[in-house]
């Protein structure tokens, strides 16, 4: 469908927020602390009038860090009591050679078609969702973060259509496994598997899996400012360069090509 309706049949326009540094793998050196769910801070996402939080959580962490489920707990807890609606959302796969013995740019074909990998994800989901089956108020699951498995050297030894392709089917199990368990939950889809979840593009008019599932893409407009690059998804090429137009007055011209 084209809306998200709550359990009174209404439309719901989600207004959120992620938490960041929630999904980093406990190894991770960091310039500051992981956020804590503290009742202030948890006050002023309900004053912002926030409605939904992205929990990002860390395969490696929620599998080995003592109390890191725990973590994830108070999250979806306190935001419940306020009112909030929370969903978890996988992250940190890349660093698969930690969590499932491949390279870091072999893991998302592998864990995609692999059967044994993919069950370790499927049991993720499991416990997930028999862990918050009576917490209403934690909606649904990201089943992969930013779905990318490819060296900057374009030298893995498949091609981009076949890691879309696997991509795609494990889109389609992955969806009809979380409702076979709990068909009340939103399975949130990333884009591009090739794209870091960029663009929908490759599903514009051929959807995989249809019901309760949102498709989801992420623009980094600051990094485009920063590269001076928009990329072409069809090309896999950057096709403007904000920088060049800004500097040289073109601003017209360069508006132009962007439409």
């Amino acid at each position: 469908g084209k809306y998200i309706l709550d359990s009174k049949g209404e439309i719901f326009i989600p207004y959120g927020v992620n938490t960041a540094t929630t999904y980093y793998p406990p190894w991770w050196e960091l310039d500051r602390p992981p956020e804590q769910p503290t009742p202030e801070l948890l006050d002023r996402l309900k004053n912002l009038k926030v409605n939904l939080v992205r929990i990002n959580v860390a395969f490696n962490a929620w599998q080995n860090e003592t109390g890191y489920k725990e973590y994830i707990d108070r999250w979806v807890n306190g935001l419940a009591e306020r009112g909030i609606r929370s969903f978890l959302d996988l992250h940190s796969l890349g660093y698969a050679n930690e969590d499932f013995g491949t390279t870091r740019f072999e893991w998302v074909y592998k864990v995609l078609t692999d059967p044994v990998m993919k069950q370790r994800v499927f049991a993720l989901y499991d416990e997930w969702i028999d862990r918050y089956r009576n917490q209403p108020y934690m909606i649904g699951i990201g089943i992969m973060n930013e779905p990318i498995g490819w060296p900057s050297d374009y030298s893995f030894p498949i091609t981009e259509e076949e890691l879309n392709a696997a991509w795609r089917n494990f889109i389609i199990e992955a969806v009809a496994y979380i409702h076979s368990k709990n068909p009340d939950l939103i399975v949130f889809v990333n884009g591009g598997g090739v794209a870091w979840g960029n663009y929908l593009w490759q599903f514009v008019g051929d959807v995989p899996a249809r019901g309760n599932v949102i498709y989801t893409f992420h623009i980094y407009p600051e990094y485009d400012l920063e590269w001076g690059l928009v990329w072409n998804p069809e090309t896999n090429q950057p096709f403007i360069n904000y920088a060049e137009y800004y500097n040289s007055g073109k601003l017209e011209e360069g508006r132009i090509y962007l439409e």
